[in-house]
């Protein structure tokens, strides 16, 4: 199957049989990215130390230059964008944290890049579940089985809907809820997420947490989480590195 597949899905909702068409979202970006198991990583707490050097640190604040943390998915997908997940000024130390917990997200906007997301209804979701989104909000039970999370649009408004999938996340003890991808979802559609444990690290000037990107820049760092990483910045690759 390649990365992004469209098919037709029967799932029972309130009762009746309905036939939905679905947008299998496959969180995957080639080789870098392993897919996430949803049940090991969910009892996991993920923390990240950064550091920048104080010569190296004065330009990067005097540039309005800001730390991005997003999740990448595949390149020219099917209507799935990467979300800045965290935004953060640059500081000598910054203490990241995450778990593997996952909420679903509705926003009445169109999802394209450089869009922000402003999130207007949320739920916490495990794996398997199914989310289904109407009247302003979600209810969430059993779904399709496996690690995927599944989020059907039944509202019948024609109103811009975006849905994805987000995380919490910490930023020297400021703990936050934000996107980390975002897509359309026209009425009667569904879309079946799977996400990625793997994390893009980089610089952008000055954006805000919930913007849609296009696409995380070449010289970004993706590290597979593990309990306690430590990071540093480079100067010359403008980016970091391991250690």
């Amino acid at each position: 199957m390649t990365p992004w597949s469209r098919t037709t899905l029967r799932v029972t909702s309130t009762g009746e049989r309905n036939t939905f068409p679905f947008i299998v979202a496959h969180s995957h970006a080639g080789n870098a990215s392993i897919p996430l198991n949803l049940l090991a990583e969910k009892q996991m707490q993920f923390n990240l130390k950064i550091q920048i050097d104080p010569q190296a640190l004065a330009p990067l604040v005097a540039s309005n230059q800001h730390i991005v943390f997003a999740k990448p998915v595949s390149s020219g997908s099917w209507g799935l964008l990467s979300a800045v997940w965290a935004s953060i000024r640059p500081a000598a130390n910054v203490d990241v944290a995450w778990s593997g917990d996952f909420l679903v997200f509705a926003a009445n906007t169109d999802a394209r890049p450089g869009v922000s997301i402003r999130i207007v209804a949320q739920a916490n979701v495990q794996p398997r579940d199914q989310a289904e989104y109407s009247n302003g909000q979600f209810r969430v039970g059993p779904g399709r089985g496996g690690p995927d999370i599944t989020i059907v649009n039944q509202s019948h408004e024609r109103s811009p809907l975006s849905v994805g999938l987000a995380q919490r996340i910490a930023v020297n003890g400021s703990d936050t809820e934000a996107p980390i991808n975002a897509m359309s979802l026209q009425p009667a559609m569904m879309a079946v997420f799977q996400p990625v444990s793997e994390v893009a690290v980089f610089l952008l000037s000055s954006t805000s947490v919930g913007t849609l990107l296009e696409n995380i820049p070449g010289n970004a760092l993706r590290i597979n989480p593990a309990a306690n990483l430590k990071i540093s910045y480079d100067p010359g690759k403008n980016g970091f590195k391991l250690g």
